[in-house]
């Protein structure tokens, strides 16, 4: 994520206003936002659950883009489960290190094949 982006956004869905404000949604498509409510397994161990965003569908060099562009959107309460074919470290240290608010990763599913976290905004702004 950009600095500009940032700034655009204020780091969340809320555009800066502080959630719970009625501000609109951002212009910029970044794909379904999700509740957390608890997670099943995949029915097998190398497929991802319906809902997850599968990083595997995107092509590399938009992976961690595609990403934090759901986790901006986020407002408190809310979440995402990413799936990925490799622990995710380094994408998760870019989201706590470049958005603005404080999150919680929780993996649901640790390989070999297929990873699962459970990102969820607890603050944004």
């Amino acid at each position: 994520m950009t600095q500009d982006t940032a700034e655009t956004t204020g780091g969340c869905a809320c555009g800066g206003g502080g959630c719970g404000s009625e501000q609109p949604e951002p212009a910029v498509d970044r794909g379904e936002r999700t509740e957390l409510t608890g997670a099943a397994g995949p029915a097998t161990a190398s497929a991802a659950s319906p809902g997850d965003i599968d990083v595997r569908a995107i092509p590399h060099e938009h992976r961690h883009a595609r990403v934090i562009g759901q986790v901006t959107s986020l407002v408190p309460g809310e979440g995402v489960v990413i799936a990925a074919p490799h622990a995710p470290e380094r994408l998760l240290a870019e989201i706590d290190a470049d958005v603005t608010g404080e999150f919680t990763f929780e993996y649901l599913q640790r390989g070999p094949e297929l990873w699962r976290v459970a990102i969820s905004r607890l603050t944004c702004c």
